[in-house]
């Protein structure tokens, strides 16, 4: 008898312990990015917004050729230098502000909830020659 309510309550204990666990897991929400080209910039002081031209690929599966993202004064912005693509170790990001953001730039935006932005990453242009 004492073997069976031992065995019933490790088991008990392992089921609370999975189902937990899997709640956890499931409240976590993976910020999305939008990579593109900078089609619109609208300043108002530190906040405000950008729209973001989609390649056309990306387009097709989403569904939108364009996205607005909205700005605030906690969003950081990161100047990345171009490089080869599987370059290790990876081009060292340097700090921007959202000045630096201008019509025509290649950016990556991770955007946290909603359409807020929480971080933005402006490509650097390849040098002329």
């Amino acid at each position: 008898m004492r073997s069976v309510v031992i065995a019933l309550s490790t088991f008990l204990a392992l089921a609370l312990f999975v189902s937990a666990a899997e709640a956890g897991k499931a409240k976590k929400k993976k910020d999305t990015t939008v990579k593109g080209t900078v089609a619109e910039v609208k300043r108002d002081g530190k906040t405000g917004t950008i729209k973001v031209k989609v390649p056309e690929k990306k387009a097709k599966k989403t569904g939108q050729a364009e996205q607005t993202v909205k700005v605030s004064a906690d969003t950081k912005f990161f100047t990345v230098p171009k490089g080869k693509k599987d370059a290790q170790p990876a081009p060292e990001k340097k700090a921007a502000t959202f000045d630096d953001v201008k019509d025509g730039a290649t950016v990556t935006i991770t955007k946290g909830t909603g359409d807020t932005a929480t971080e933005v990453e402006i490509l650097a242009k390849k040098k002329a020659k």
